[in-house]
């Protein structure tokens, strides 16, 4: 198809684009696309081996209205989803139906179709009509990084009914939710009028969208929780197929809306590069049953590694899928190294590997070596099974030398014993599972921008939590986690947060924003935590505040103990019962003149922070925000900021956005968003490096709203 239209979005925290492009047919590029797996539609019902239902109004998955306040309920009957002539028909029916007026069909292939990488094709006639939104995506399987937005979303495809020649190929990922995409606009008539093939070629670090193989968008820039680039699209994702009817982004049905309305779906097919290479993702499971395992892995000196099934499941490991190492001749070094997907590296507080193991022998020792692929660089640590025929859970420790080294191969060699080279016999085959390196991966500092919310009550047994990511510190305070120095009666906790206050300002300290806004109340209004202090009669400073707001409240207690665990509580009754906060800041030693040298007696452990009070939902946009009522832009955080701050406006509807920044004299310093943003919260980072410290405004304006915040830089 000649001449097509295509307007692309960059919105959320990103700067908003708005551009018109004429696109003419590209060849696919050419990766060696083999299918591996497809659905075809050729019997009479929906292939169960394949599929399953969602049900009901997503109120059993915590998601009331599925999140988006979705108007329907999804059923498994022959009413709204059957199989005929070669074809899938989801139907969305206007029907009084469990309290719902309309009712729909969505499907899953989560645990029976799970990919990492590939090219999806799908061809479908999508419904028409104001309130209808047909879906075509994929949500991750494992949620590896955290619930939504942090482990990502992708859409393949989505249209709203109201323009039935417009679909939309779009990105979800955060915190802060943040969404990325485009459109893509026929020349002729609307998708309800023929059948056309979407498409989604995803390999590592980007991602291709298509219309009857005309490319329309590709991205290569996306973060989540902290973690290095290209999570969270490094891990398996599942495909879903949904009418939905009404929702905060195509509105609800009206008088022109016609019912039964359906998307007609002729296949799917999913195909992997045969010729592209297989970088593993930490930690290293065998669930993935369409991943390129022959490429993953490269054997030497008579071993080999291939998926298998686990042999004796049991309550240690009840994966259904294992990797099994067979010995087969060659040397006793003889073994299989992978790359993974991203480098790591040890420091003295993440320093150990582990790993399930199935022996046919005791005693066996284990070499785990990690190494480099541009460099000869190498540390190798053995570790011996302790059992025979069932599975237990090995840790390697790794040596000082190793730290602080950015590692991306990892090489296993079993029975690493002068003489062991094997003979492929059941004496020479282990199997092994959830192979975990817990280490740091190698990122940039945390900034505001890339902060991520936690979860209360706050604990720090989590190892997978991106914590480096947590804690943003200031004028001399820093967090980290760390080992549990001290344990004892009152806390035994393994992991602890760790303050450590070096120069800076008697009020340097660390705050961290929640992923769940709260509110106290007449009844609840206190927060205990568990702290270790050097010193007694220290005062702990506990402050309430709001990411984006302006109203805070801080109260300090002296701790009552030293060299030991005490649990101290705080009386938040003066923050009053109405105001809700979403950001916590911790300061030790909170009096002038201590600032701090960053030796022992100005160094703290903390654990169990619990904020006793009512939740009142997410602080983090996202799937289960609210839609804002009226438009808004708030003040900024952190204010005053150097070199960056957040900038969040709401929008009651779809709306084009102008977001400017000037300085007192009135000239413009920056553009921040201009163009079309849906209805929502919608977060902007400013970044003013570059400028001088002083005043500056920064003014939202849409066609009927306008309103203008002052913001402080303090270099």
């Amino acid at each position: 198809m000649n001449g097509v239209n295509m307007k692309l979005y960059y919105t959320g925290v990103l700067i908003a684009l708005l551009g018109f492009i004429t696109f003419v047919p590209v060849t696919i590029q050419a990766q060696n696309w083999e299918l591996i797996w497809s659905d075809e539609f050729d019997g009479n019902e929906l292939d169960g081996s394949k599929w399953s239902f969602q049900y009901g109004t997503g109120a059993e998955e915590g998601l009331s209205g599925w999140g988006n306040s979705e108007l329907q309920y999804y059923t498994d009957r022959a009413d709204n989803i059957f199989v005929q002539d070669g074809r899938l028909h989801i139907v969305a029916q206007q029907e009084t139906y469990q309290g719902m007026d309309y009712t729909s069909a969505r499907i899953r292939s989560i645990h029976q179709g799970d990919w990492r990488y590939g090219r999806f094709e799908i061809r479908a006639k999508l419904p028409t009509g104001q309130g209808l939104w047909p879906a075509i995506w994929m949500m991750p399987t494992d949620d590896v990084y955290g619930r939504w937005p942090a482990s990502g979303e992708i859409d393949i495809m989505e249209l709203v009914g109201h323009e039935p020649d417009v679909i939309h190929g779009t990105l979800h990922y955060g915190p802060p939710h943040t969404y990325t995409g485009g459109s893509y606009t026929l020349e002729n008539g609307t998708f309800n009028d023929d059948f056309h093939t979407f498409a989604l070629e995803w390999e590592r670090g980007e991602m291709r969208w298509y219309v009857d193989d005309v490319l329309y968008l590709t991205q290569t820039d996306w973060f989540s929780q902290g973690q290095g680039f290209p999570a969270p699209f490094e891990q398996r994702f599942h495909m879903i197929l949904n009418v939905a009817v009404g929702g905060n982004w195509p509105g609800s049905p009206d008088n022109t809306t016609v019912f039964p309305q359906q998307m007609e779906i002729d296949f799917v097919r999913v195909y992997r590069d045969a010729d592209a290479t297989f970088d593993v993702s930490l930690p290293l499971t065998f669930e993935d049953l369409y991943s390129n395992w022959a490429d993953a892995f490269t054997g030497f000196e008579g071993g080999t590694v291939t998926p298998a099934d686990n042999p004796a499941p049991d309550f240690i490991n009840n994966s259904d899928r294992v990797g099994m190492m067979v010995k087969d001749g060659g040397a006793y070094w003889g073994g299989a190294y992978f790359r993974t997907e991203r480098p790591f590296s040890f420091n003295a507080d993440v320093n150990t590997i582990t790993m399930k193991v199935w022996s046919p022998r005791s005693g066996v020792p284990i070499l785990i070596k990690a190494e480099q692929q541009n460099s000869d660089l190498e540390f190798e640590t053995v570790q011996t099974t302790t059992a025979s025929g069932e599975w237990e859970v090995i840790t390697w420790s790794v040596d000082p030398e190793a730290y602080n080294i950015d590692w991306d191969i990892i090489t296993l060699i079993f029975d690493f014993e002068e003489g062991q080279s094997g003979d492929g016999s059941e004496d020479f085959i282990w199997y092994f599972d959830d192979l975990d390196v817990y280490a740091a991966i190698t990122e940039d500092p945390v900034t505001p921008a890339n902060q991520v919310p936690v979860t209360l009550p706050l604990t720090f047994e989590n190892t997978q939590f991106p914590w480096n990511r947590a804690f943003l510190g200031f004028s001399g305070g820093e967090i980290t986690t760390v080992r549990n120095p001290h344990p004892d009666v009152l806390n035994n906790s393994a992991r602890v947060g760790k303050m450590v206050k070096n120069g800076g300002a008697f009020w340097g300290g660390a705050y961290m924003i929640l992923d769940d806004a709260f509110v106290f109340s007449e009844d609840k209004h206190t927060i205990t935590m568990k702290v270790w202090s050097p010193r007694p009669e220290v005062p702990v400073l506990m402050k309430m505040e709001q990411r984006f707001g302006v109203q805070f409240y801080e109260i300090a207690e002296p701790t009552a103990t030293s060299q030991q665990w005490e649990e101290m509580t705080w009386n938040m009754s003066g923050a009053g019962f109405v105001r809700e906060w979403d950001l916590i800041t911790l300061i030790f030693d909170f009096r002038a003149g201590q600032v701090g040298d960053g030796s022992d007696n100005f160094t703290w452990y903390f654990d169990d922070l619990v904020v006793d009070a009512e939740r009142v939902g997410t602080s983090v946009p996202g799937h289960g925000s609210d839609l804002p009522v009226t438009y808004e832009l708030r003040q900024n955080y952190p204010n005053p900021f150097n070199p960056t701050t957040q900038i969040q406006f709401n929008l009651p509807e779809q709306a084009h956005v102008m977001l400017e920044v000037y300085n007192i004299m009135g000239q413009r310093v920056a553009t921040l968003a201009n163009g079309a943003f849906r209805a929502g919260r919608h977060d902007v980072v400013f970044d003013a490096t570059g400028l001088a410290s002083g005043v500056y405004l920064y003014h939202l304006r849409t066609p009927s709203f306008s309103q203008t915040q002052k913001m402080l830089l303090a270099k």
